[in-house]
């Protein structure tokens, strides 16, 4: 017997809620958790983009460690970033998928072709964005000591 008179079992019609709650917060179909990693790519694209001009000057340590982590997660044996990779995972299930430069998927290199009607190789691709952010970094680290 229950002292504080407290019900412990729930009814059938509570359960079938808590299902429902559990599916759609829990259990989000992998098309959705792709896209929701495709804008969180998207906003960290453009945070590294506008970051060096809005950061205060304290901050900008952090933004130039962060610019070469993002630097060296692209340069690793995989040539890819782990949002990339997630990604293109959530999408096809396949996790050991290739390099970009073996036909591997890209996050970058699309968007730019889109965005200005232009095609650029895979090799284009990767050498500008590493241009782009060793001149973000440029830019961060010439801020710091007020060159800029």
């Amino acid at each position: 017997m229950n002292i504080l008179n407290v019900r412990w079992s729930k009814t059938r019609k509570e359960n079938k809620i808590q299902s429902r709650m559990s599916y759609f917060i829990f259990k989000m179909d992998n098309n959705n958790l792709a896209n929701l990693i495709r804008f969180i790519h998207y906003c960290l694209v453009i945070f590294i983009l506008i970051a060096h001009s809005i950061l205060p000057i304290v901050y900008i340590k952090y933004y130039l460690l962060s610019i070469i982590a993002i630097f060296v997660g692209w340069n690793d044996l995989s040539g890819q970033c782990i949002l990339t990779r997630l990604e293109h995972y959530l999408r096809t299930g396949e996790w050991n998928q290739k390099a970009p430069t073996e036909g591997g998927p890209e996050f970058l290199r699309p968007v730019i072709n889109e965005m200005f009607d232009i095609k650029l190789s895979r090799f284009e691709g990767d050498r500008l964005s590493n241009f782009i952010l060793l001149t973000l970094w440029l830019v961060a680290f010439f801020r710091i000591y007020h060159l800029l």
